[in-house]
């Protein structure tokens, strides 16, 4: 009877042990989905950032362009005068 309690006892121990993990699991596989989300909206973002960030390149060599060409035109036309 008392090895029957003591089997009792190791198998309530167990199932709680079990339960404790299965829990723990699930709680990491909701953290892992939420992450996996987050990264793909970062991912999303950094994507965008890159986009705009060559855009606002290609924007500053236009803009360095056309002020080359307006000095050029101003230094001529003080030549000219």
């Amino acid at each position: 009877e008392v090895a029957l309690k003591k089997e009792s006892l190791n198998l309530t121990t167990v199932t709680q042990q079990k339960d404790n993990l299965e829990r723990d699991l699930k709680r990491a596989r909701d953290e892992l989905i939420l992450l996996r989300q987050e990264n793909a909206t970062l991912a999303h973002q950094n994507q965008e950032l890159s986009t705009r960030q060559r855009l606002m390149n290609e924007e500053l060599v236009k803009a360095d362009a056309q002020m080359g060409l307006i000095k050029d035109l101003l230094l001529r036309e003080r030549d000219v005068l």
